[in-house]
């Protein structure tokens, strides 16, 4: 299925894929290869002729920065003279994503704050709207903040946070659900505005006294607005997050929201959701996961789309051992209904870690500039970090799924 949809997008005859079992050896084609503006090469030196994905996009923006280069922020790095909130035992900015207005960089990341113990002075709506705690027994808030960037991505303006609704009034502080504010933020486009989308806060499910995350979008750009719920019809599990922004559709907005299957739901200014389609790979997920020792797979990036009509972004795995280890893959999916995923990396990314010497890297968005893509990303929630690189190399090692 996955052959012949690529065969139709591209309109040429595709070489034959050599599979081990259900994975897949590694295509060296340097020197060798026919690369096409869409989502194939084809290597004419093998016997019989084998096929590997490449992906190649245009966009308008542009900035001054090299494949290979690595960059890295650190709280240090940010001025947040203008907050009030202050928080005594950790505090970090980390999940970055970036976009582009007029050639302007903004930083969108998460930044969160820990007080041990000491929650006497919690923020009302934002990190400017200090307020006795309610709840003694929180373990971290967390906010979105944004500034703008240099050509470097460097700060050059004051770390801003977006408001937001904590509902103090609903908080459940049981066990590991003692966190409050929006996670993750993914950045997208919808018309000419930009958004963010966030995971939580709790909200206080009276049916069965559990904390309920549900997924959130907020406007950033050009004005901020209010966080509005994502109201699935149907049904909510206990915990939403990871969906995937992909894009606009009809009157709506279209969202990964699981991987496997893969779910698409579309959502409209509202909040109102609904369910569209779902492709299922189980067995080869299943397969796949035991390849890699992994317990689990979450969506992770936003959604890019290519100029072949397709989609690319960056899941993650959690490690099956006690280190818990994240490991992200490339994967690519249909740009029409049923939108199923056709290609997966046969390796993890290999991001660098910079300063914070070891760690898991987790990714959050994804940027790509003509030939280059831009990876955002943290080191063990302590980072936003970026890592630019080409499209080639990035799909190097995408092989299509049975």
């Amino acid at each position: 299925m996955a052959l012949t949809v690529l065969q139709g997008a591209l309109g040429v005859s595709l070489g034959v894929l050599v599979f081990a079992t259900y994975f897949w050896n590694k295509l060296d084609c340097t020197g060798n290869c026919d690369y096409y503006t869409g989502v194939a090469a084809i290597n004419r030196s093998a016997n019989p002729p084998t096929t590997q994905l490449f992906i190649v996009k245009t966009e308008k923006e542009n900035i001054g920065l090299h494949p290979g280069t690595y960059k890295e922020l650190t709280l240090n790095d940010f001025d947040t003279s203008g907050f009030q909130v202050h928080f005594s035992e950790r505090t970090c900015v980390y999940n970055p994503g970036i976009y582009f207005v007029n050639n302007q960089a903004y930083l969108v990341a998460r930044l969160e704050g820990k007080n041990g113990s000491l929650w006497t002075s919690c923020p009302e709506r934002s990190l400017t709207t200090p307020f006795p705690c309610p709840v003694k027994t929180l373990r971290m808030i967390s906010f979105v903040v944004t500034c703008t960037l240099s050509s470097s991505l460097s700060p050059t303006s004051k770390l801003e946070g977006l408001e937001f609704n904590f509902r103090w009034d609903r908080v459940v502080t049981k066990t590991n659900e003692r966190q409050l504010g929006p996670e993750d933020p993914r950045i997208f486009k919808w018309g000419s505005s930009h958004y963010v989308a966030v995971n939580g806060p709790p909200i206080r499910d009276v049916s069965n006294g559990r904390n309920v995350r549900c997924m959130k979008i907020q406007q950033i750009f050009p004005n901020k607005g209010p966080p509005i719920d994502l109201d699935l019809i149907g049904s909510l599990d206990r915990i939403e997050k990871n969906w995937s922004p992909i894009s606009e559709h009809l009157d709506g907005y279209l969202f990964s929201r699981t991987l496997d299957p893969h779910r698409i739901v579309v959502c409209n200014h509202s909040g109102i959701c609904s369910n569209l389609v779902s492709t299922n790979h189980s067995l080869f997920f299943k397969n796949w996961m035991r390849v890699w020792n992994l317990k689990a797979i979450h969506l992770g990036t936003n959604a890019v789309r290519l100029k072949s009509g397709h989609y690319m972004a960056i899941l993650h795995g959690i490690g099956a051992d006690v280190s818990r280890e994240y490991l992200n893959f490339v994967y690519v999916f249909r740009g029409s209904s049923p939108w199923e995923i056709i290609g997966l990396g046969s390796e993890p990314l290999a991001l660098p870690v910079g300063s914070i010497m070891s760690g898991y890297t987790f990714t959050t968005n994804l940027v790509l500039q003509s030939e280059k893509a831009i990876i955002c990303y943290c080191v063990k929630d302590r980072t936003s970090s970026f890592f630019v690189t080409t499209i080639k190399n990035l799909t190097s090692s995408l092989r299509q799924i049975s």
